[in-house]
């Protein structure tokens, strides 16, 4: 008895309320019923004659007992077990099965088939059979299992209704990233296959989104009603964080990316495919809108890099520089559709540029033609024209910060309003640490930052994919600020003779230390950059 009662309080919430439902259903009252009446029939008939005594209260005369005059066989001694074990049987388990009226006509049939036997042994075999009994039980009980089952079914039918109400309202938090909400639904629901689905579904979500502790909780949630699906038991009694490469994003640190889509990790509504490639604010990873299909380069911001002081300061900035960003429309520019936070990083989604970085044209082996520099310059300088009218400043122009696809042999800057997030960050990565190759002199010093700034920046860009080298070197960031304050770098005719005049003229305004002696602004940089090309090249630019 100390072990059933064990086993009955060890059941989960749900179980025990189905427990205590199962037991005092009309079926189980049946049940008890019966088994009393069976046993009671079983008994000695010295103990308890029931159908003695039913004869009598019929008005019988005791001495005429059908049983003083008919004969009972051998076979009666376990054959009524069997027509008791039948008949609970078919009251139990097949009655509440097929449709009220269907279910009826079995219960009068069935009724009708035992007083025939009754009837039929009793007059033509002379044997008694006790089975009024029985038959009074069934005509009792089978009102009340038709009228349990129909109302079960009809209570069955409306829970079907709500829970599929529910889960389509689950589903729909789920697809707005509501996922709380998703598994608040879901809870209200009956335990089912199809609720394991869904909360299936949500967990696997929640392994995406690297929530693992709130993961696992819904997996052990899961295995309380379905523990044999899929494979749950495992995920909730395992440790999900220790089974990822990573429970957070730092510069350092990537995604475990799976093959299988569901399992792919996302950040905001974008499933993440591959790393593209590590910057100052973190990683890059391809990604794919999965409402649209369009693929999106995803730049994410560690909060790792920044301390807890300026964490909430440099969150600000970013959202801030990311929506004057979004605001810029220019073909020349990497289109910013959508920003984002998660609890370890914040990220932007921009658009996916085929080619790759002219970083990878840095080298004297690996230079571009000079005429495509200078068509690849001018559309830079274009592009920084129409930001600059849109009091955007980029603050960090360089051969990694410009995306070319030699194929349409057009080139795109990314990274706007990136540079000043960053940029007074007091944990640095390496790619920080190049850029001063490439910082104005004010910005250096730490004056106001304008648009004379990105000029001087693609004075050195021009410089370095013009030469394979930059104009300045230096062992150390103080070295290094020091020769772009103080010293004269060599003219690029010095490094490569065969370069027009104008590439000389452009780069030494460009890169003129006093603002006020660089290009008025990037329009007229561009306009000699056009001017340079019909000249030297012959070549007149598309407006």
């Amino acid at each position: 008895m100390n072990k059933l009662v064990a086993a009955v309080l060890s059941l989960a919430p749900h179980q025990m309320k189905t427990f205590l439902q199962q037991v005092t259903s009309f079926p189980a009252l049946i049940l008890i019923l019966g088994l009393t009446l069976w046993l009671g029939t079983s008994l000695p008939q010295e103990l308890l004659q029931l159908d003695q005594r039913l004869y009598e209260i019929a008005g019988g005369n005791p001495a005429l007992s059908p049983q003083q005059y008919l004969s009972q066989p051998e076979w009666l001694t376990w054959g009524k077990h069997v027509i008791w074990a039948a008949a609970l049987c078919f009251l139990l388990f097949m009655l509440p099965i097929p449709t009220t009226t269907i279910a009826f006509l079995l219960a009068i049939l069935f009724i009708a088939s035992l007083l025939f036997t009754q009837l039929s042994a009793q007059f033509k075999l002379g044997i008694w059979l006790p089975f009024g009994v029985l038959i009074q039980f069934l005509i009792v009980s089978s009102p009340i299992i038709l009228f349990w089952a129909h109302r079960r079914k009809r209570w069955h039918a409306l829970t079907q209704q709500r829970d599929a109400a529910l889960m389509e309202l689950a589903e729909h938090k789920r697809q707005q990233g509501q996922i709380e909400q998703a598994l608040t639904k879901l809870k209200q629901c009956e335990p089912g296959k199809l609720l394991a689905e869904a909360a299936y579904e949500i967990a696997l979500l929640q392994e995406q989104r690297r929530q693992y502790k709130a993961a696992q909780k819904t997996y052990q949630w899961i295995s309380g009603f379905a523990r044999s699906y899929k494979d749950v038991a495992t995920k909730a009694a395992g440790n999900l964080a220790q089974d990822h490469l990573t429970e957070g994003l730092a510069a350092t640190q990537t995604i475990n990316i799976s093959q299988d889509q569901k399992r792919q990790p996302v950040l905001g509504r974008y499933r993440i495919e591959r790393e593209l490639g590590r910057g100052a604010m973190g990683i890059v990873y391809l990604g794919i809108d999965p409402k649209i299909s369009r693929r999106v380069a995803i730049k994410t911001l560690s909060y790792s890099m920044f301390d807890s002081s300026e964490l909430e300061e440099v969150k600000q900035r970013f959202f801030r520089e990311a929506e004057a960003a979004g605001r810029l429309n220019h073909p020349n520019i990497v289109t910013v559709y959508d920003v984002g936070e998660e609890p370890d990083l914040s990220f932007i989604a921009m658009d996916y540029v085929q080619g790759q970085s002219l970083s990878q044209h840095t080298n004297e082996g690996t230079l571009l033609d000079v005429s495509t520099v200078y068509q690849l310059m001018l559309q830079v300088a274009n592009a920084l024209d129409y930001a600059h009218q849109q009091h955007i400043v980029h603050r960090d122009i360089k051969p990694s910060n410009l995306l070319f696809n030699p194929e349409q042999h057009s080139l795109k800057v990314a990274d706007f309003g990136i540079a000043r997030i960053v940029d007074s960050s007091s944990t640095k990565t390496g790619d920080i640490l190049g850029s001063p190759i490439y910082m104005s002199p004010e910005q250096l010093k730490g004056q106001k930052v304008t648009g004379a700034t990105d000029i001087y920046s693609l004075g050195v860009t021009f410089y370095q994919l013009l030469t394979g080298t930059t104009p300045y070197f230096g062992d150390s960031i103080a070295n290094l600020a020091y020769q772009i304050l103080n010293k004269k770098y060599k003219s690029v005719r010095e490094l490569r003779p065969e370069l027009p005049s104008s590439a000389t003229r452009i780069i030494n305004k460009a890169m003129a230390k006093n603002p006020d002696k660089r290009f008025a602004d990037a329009k007229s940089m561009s306009l000699a950059l056009t001017n340079a090309l019909k000249r030297d090249f012959g070549i007149t630019p598309s407006p």
